[in-house]
């Protein structure tokens, strides 16, 4: 991924149609699956009440792009990369336990 990447956002900021595809077939089916789970794991209770789901989505994402683009060359991803990360993410997502809001 460290490698495709940044070629196909380079690629795309050329062609425009190749991000349109992109974005219709993949992206936005994708974020909008993320975005009902957080709001899903909202109204369970898991998460707390006053967080956005649409900001949750840019931290992660933020996050996954950051290292993937920007650190990946200087410290390799290790390969548990994405469960440390939203491991770490939830703790400041959850519900503090006891809590009923």
């Amino acid at each position: 991924m460290e490698r495709l990447l940044p070629r196909f956002l380079a690629e795309a900021a050329t062609n425009p149609a190749l991000f349109d595809a992109y974005q219709e077939a993949t992206l936005t089916p994708r974020l909008r699956q993320f975005t009902t789970r957080i709001a899903h794991a909202r109204a369970r209770g898991e998460i707390r009440a006053e967080l956005d789901a649409s900001v949750v989505v840019d931290l992660v994402m933020g996050a996954v792009f950051s290292r993937f683009l920007l650190t990946a060359r200087v410290t390799p991803p290790l390969p548990d990369f994405v469960e440390r990360m939203i491991d770490t993410l939830w703790r400041g997502l959850a519900r503090p336990t006891g809590s009923r809001s």
